[in-house]
C-alpha cells in the first residue's frame, strides 16, 4: 500500500476544511478554550492570525484577550523562505492585505510572542501539523523555541484529524492542540 503524500493530504484537507459543517459552533467553542487556557496568565504577548480558507477563526479570542492586559501580535510574511514577524495588533488596528490575501497589521510595532495560535490543515494525536507547505510556521517555531521557548497552540476542527501525519525533520511539533471536542497535550 502506497503512503499518502504531504501533498494528496493538504489538497484532501483543504477541501474537507471547506466543506464543514456547523463552524460558527465549533469556533465559539474553540475560543471559549483559549481563553481558558489564558485566563489564568497574566501580560503574554501572544500571536493569533486572521483566519483564511476556512480555518478556524480565533478573533474573539484575540480581542477578548486584549481587554484581559494581554499584548496581541498577528504574524506577516515578510520573504518568501524566511520566518515570520509578529506585529501588534488590537481592534482598532488598521488593516493591510499582505501575501496571499491574509490581513496583517499596518503598524510597525514588532512583537516577540511567547505565545503562538497556529492555523492547522491536518493534525495528529502526536502534535504534528499539516500546513499549507510553505514551512514559516515550522522556521518560525524553531526560532521562536530557542529565543523565548515560545508555545505552539494549534487551532482545528475535529474533522482535520488524521491518523499519522508523515513528518520530516524540519517539521515542529505544536505543544498542544486545541478542538471543539479535545485538547490534545
Amino acid at each position: 500500500m502506497n503512503e499518502i503524500t504531504k501533498k494528496e493530504l493538504r489538497e484532501l484537507y483543504f477541501k474537507k476544511r471547506l466543506r464543514l459543517k456547523n463552524k460558527l459552533r465549533s469556533n465559539s467553542k474553540i475560543n471559549d478554550k483559549i481563553l481558558d487556557f489564558f485566563k489564568k496568565r497574566k501580560n503574554e504577548t501572544i500571536s493569533g492570525y486572521f483566519s483564511v480558507n476556512g480555518e478556524v477563526n480565533p478573533e474573539s479570542a484575540l480581542i477578548n484577550l486584549c481587554k484581559l492586559g494581554h499584548r496581541v501580535c498577528l504574524p506577516e510574511i515578510i520573504k518568501k523562505d524566511h520566518r515570520l514577524v509578529f506585529k501588534y495588533w488590537n481592534k482598532t488596528t488598521k488593516m493591510n492585505n499582505g501575501k496571499f490575501g491574509i490581513l496583517v497589521p499596518s503598524t510597525n510595532r514588532l512583537e516577540i510572542p511567547n505565545y503562538l495560535l497556529v492555523p492547522i490543515l491536518s493534525f495528529d494525536i502526536f502534535k504534528n501539523r499539516l500546513g499549507y507547505g510553505g514551512g514559516y510556521y515550522d522556521r518560525t517555531l524553531k526560532y521562536l523555541k530557542n529565543k523565548t521557548n515560545c508555545f505552539a497552540i494549534g487551532l482545528a476542527y475535529d474533522e482535520q484529524i488524521y491518523e499519522r501525519l508523515p513528518c520530516e525533520k524540519f517539521d515542529q511539533k505544536l505543544d498542544i492542540i486545541i478542538t471543539p471536542s479535545m485538547i490534545i497535550n
